[in-house]
């Protein structure tokens, strides 16, 4: 469809009464606009509003608050792309439909956290890795949770050293020998506990989300590595690494028994993206055009990439005998699951 677009230009100026927010709506309205072919007269049409009041809006002359029209600009558009996609009837949720998933993965990550938990597990010391959420910290250390004598703990926010004796001795199975038959034993006698039972297993203890814990709870870890041998990795966000690195910080107390200090991991490689599509869609042929919009639409992000546009892109597009495009990834992660696909470098 041809359309003429009179929308918002480069040098706009907007009046005080446009909040940040509406001028960042105003050129995300404009670019919208011309991705769906709609002139401004088009958009008046579907938001029952005169092309003059859109041009106000837009070019920054109106003279009232625009926020509740663009809002409506904004759902009208969104309504309008999304129009050519068969959403289906959502008022009943799906029964025996089974959900999009794929094969393990072996990522860049994941080897990275494997060298990690093999140094700490040969040589009984501490590993870190810090990775950006939604990288597939988490998936990989319940891939390696799964050989014997490796034990996966959830930090979790504030995550007393209690609860890790608690969690550990659970996962173990070890026996407390309590000195009162009223008690599940004191903090020592866990530990006690735990320090006999992995003493010269080669054990690892690995720590997801590692950052949430307090001083005292890697502390505890501190003593289980140096009287049991078992080898300690700890897993969390980008802030962990500043944690530990800073001898005055936080877990400042560990940083000279780290074995090993990879690089900070921000987003995932092309080549894992590659791959876990391959995994989650065997059959497609995958292009470098259709990779470069896959890596858009998740923006190195695993989770949002096997979580959210390879099943949208399943559910309604391939799924629903479409032609799997670039255009076609893009559209339906922006306009039906509300994505924001990163910009071509």
């Amino acid at each position: 469809m041809a359309a003429t677009h009179e929308h918002t230009k480069a040098e706009t100026k907007f009046p005080d009464h446009y909040t940040s927010e509406d001028r960042m709506n105003v050129r995300s309205i404009d670019t919208l606009a011309k991705a769906a072919g709609l002139s401004q007269g088009q958009l008046a049409g579907l938001i029952n509003a005169s092309k003059g009041t859109v041009n106000g809006i837009l070019c920054g002359n109106y003279p009232s608050k625009p926020t509740k029209w663009l809002e409506q600009m904004r759902t009208a558009i969104e309504r309008y792309m999304g129009a050519d996609l068969d959403l289906g009837e959502h008022d009943q949720l799906p029964a025996g439909e089974e959900a999009v998933t794929g094969e393990y993965v072996e990522t860049s990550l994941h080897r990275l956290i494997l060298s990690a938990c093999y140094r700490a597990r040969k040589y009984g010391g501490f590993g870190v890795v810090a990775a950006s959420v939604g990288t597939g910290k988490t998936t990989t250390l319940k891939r390696i949770a799964e050989q014997p004598d490796v034990y996966l703990i959830h930090g979790l926010p504030g995550m007393t050293h209690s609860v890790l004796l608690d969690e550990i001795v659970r996962q173990v199975g070890c026996p407390v020998k309590s000195s009162s038959s009223r008690s599940g034993g004191t903090k020592t006698e866990k530990l006690r506990s735990i320090i006999d039972a992995l003493k010269d297993q080669k054990a690892l203890l690995m720590l997801d989300e590692a950052e949430n814990c307090s001083a005292s709870t890697l502390e505890y870890l501190r003593r289980i590595r140096d009287l049991a041998g078992a080898g300690v990795v700890l897993c969390g966000n980008e802030r962990l690494m500043a944690m530990v690195r800073d001898k005055r910080g936080r877990f400042g107390q560990i940083s000279s028994r780290i074995l090993y200090w990879p690089p900070i991991v921000h987003r995932c490689t092309r080549d894992d993206i590659e791959a876990l599509c391959k995994a989650y869609m065997p059959d497609v042929q995958l292009n470098i055009d259709l990779m470069d919009a896959f890596e858009q639409a998740c923006d190195g992000s695993a989770r949002v990439l096997c979580e959210g546009v390879i099943p949208g892109v399943v559910d309604y597009g391939t799924g629903k005998g479409r032609e799997l495009t670039p255009q076609l990834v893009l559209k339906i992660s922006r306009d039906l699951l509300g994505f924001t696909p990163a910009r071509r470098a």
